[in-house]
């Protein structure tokens, strides 16, 4: 596989544009080159969550909205959650008539469908957790190892046991470590990490920055999306509403890690970006959702498309001058019968579907 770098010059020019040109499929070129890291704005599954060792954590099967989900286990010592209120589209069967909706297009024109790839490639996304903290609860659901930022063993954490992480002058304390600069939490056998008061898959990085402390989620793409549709839309929405919203956010992540927000992180978790929450907002159909649009996003001309959408059409309007998906538009298309293919068709007319592969 070759790597084309891109002259910084060139992507400025590309990035006052809301299509971002990847050449064709030779986007994987760029995201490739962070994989395996260390390295120093938008508002029933097919795969079973993994089993882990100890402190397994199970996603739940959808038939109510998640807001008051939990995670099943957590480290012994936790914080008070001091959670804000969902921004997420309220159904619109429960509004009034005047503020219901109606689709932009009485038939909506779909987009032609593409077959997936036979092998979609890994892509890793650094997603910031919690900015300027000065001190933070970590916590892993099984054995991980500590890191320094050049990759030197600091010791082990226990499954389900709380370390105490603070911004101490010029180090960081995490437990009985210290390190200059960073310090990496990474799992063993597929485990989650706990953050503040939240579980994540992948691994942690924790940075030093002005004295406080930067948890930056390096997570596999899709696995960040289990829980980015569920904290963008209802998880008991229709399928095909999800699987939109899953293309949508594919497609909106992959422009941030080609236009990384910060040099430590390609986009945050507030809905500044989208709605990150770990673990917390993923279900059984968020899992589908993904699982089945896997490497699907949105192209135009040969450009990948910052797909901007928010809760209703008013706020698309106002907010990006009516370029963007209205997500409680794309419910009302999905309960009358139109998939996923109609949805994109209807808010994002003139685009088309492509997928990641891996270029040789």
């Amino acid at each position: 596989m070759t790597i084309q770098k891109i002259p910084r010059t060139a992507l400025r020019k590309l990035f006052t544009q809301r299509i971002v040109p990847i050449g064709g499929i030779a986007l994987l070129a760029f995201l490739l080159i962070r994989l395996n890291a260390p390295t120093t704005s938008r508002q029933e599954t097919s795969q079973q969550p993994e089993q882990q060792d100890q402190g397994t954590l199970r996603v739940p099967l959808v038939s109510q909205p998640l807001q008051d989900q939990k995670p099943s286990s957590q480290p012994s010592v936790n914080r008070k959650a001091q959670d804000k209120a969902s921004h997420r589209p309220t159904n619109p069967d429960t509004q009034t008539k005047q503020s219901v909706l109606q689709p932009r297009t009485i038939a909506p024109i779909p987009l032609k469908a593409v077959d997936p790839p036979k092998k979609s490639p890994s892509v890793n996304l650094r997603v910031a957790v919690t900015t300027n903290a000065d001190s933070l609860v970590i916590g892993t659901s099984t054995s991980a190892a500590v890191l320094d930022s050049q990759g030197h063993l600091l010791g082990k954490i226990a499954a389900s046991q709380a370390q105490v992480s603070q911004a101490d002058e010029a180090v960081i304390r995490l437990g009985e470590w210290q390190a200059a600069t960073a310090i990496w939490i990474q799992p063993t056998g597929g485990g989650a990490v706990y953050v503040g008061d939240r579980w994540y898959r992948g691994q942690v990085q924790l940075v030093l920055q002005d004295n406080k402390l930067l948890a930056v989620n390096h997570v596999d793409l899709d696995q960040y999306l289990y829980s980015v549709v569920g904290g963008e839309m209802p998880a008991y929405w229709p399928l095909e509403a999800l699987k939109a919203q899953a293309i949508a956010a594919r497609s909106y992540a992959l422009v941030h890690i080609l236009r990384p927000a910060h040099a430590f992180y390609d986009l945050g978790s507030t809905t500044r970006w989208q709605q990150y929450e770990g673990i917390r907002t993923e279900a059984n159909t968020t899992q589908a959702a993904v699982n089945e649009t896997k490497g699907l996003l949105l192209s135009y001309q040969g450009g990948l498309v910052e797909s901007m959408y928010a809760a209703t059409d008013e706020i698309v309007t106002k907010v990006f001058g009516g370029s963007g998906m209205s997500q409680t538009g794309a419910y009302k298309l999905a309960t009358q019968g139109y998939n996923y293919l109609h949805i994109l068709g209807t808010y994002y007319p003139g685009a088309g579907l492509s997928h990641l592969r891996e270029t040789r």
